[in-house]
């Protein structure tokens, strides 16, 4: 098993991997696609914020999203709407893919935007 301190750059690692997939696919012919990578590039940057933090993270997606607002909740505006973006690319992507609708073309690159901004913010912090 690697070392808890392993995890923080393998996860920042991730998370941008995850971000430069979803920013080479077509917003407009593949936005499910987008959504479902810029959600998870921002799911391994909050891991290591919080692994940084706190010496560890959650596993369950909601549990991953509520611990990152409460440990971020005194970092400012800015991080608060980082937060509540993380917490509607989630939302987006379970309406989609667990009620079988379909993505909004429109939120493909605003979900890329968001986790442009996450990925920069848990980046500068640990």
């Amino acid at each position: 098993m690697l070392a808890i301190e392993t995890h923080i750059p393998q996860r920042l690692a991730k998370a941008q991997r995850m971000l430069t997939q979803a920013a080479s696919v077509s917003p407009k012919l593949a936005p499910e696609v987008v959504i479902h990578m810029a959600y998870f590039a921002m799911r391994h940057a909050a891991a290591a914020l919080l692994i940084e933090r706190t010496g560890g993270a959650p596993f369950a997606q909601r549990a991953m999203i509520d611990r990152f607002a409460q440990v971020t909740a005194d970092d400012g505006p800015t991080v608060r709407s980082l937060s509540e973006g993380f917490d509607w690319a989630e939302k987006v992507r379970l309406t989609f893919d667990e009620q079988f609708g379909c993505a909004d073309p429109q939120d493909a690159p605003k979900a890329l935007r968001i986790a442009s901004d996450f990925l920069d913010y848990c980046r500068a912090q640990v």
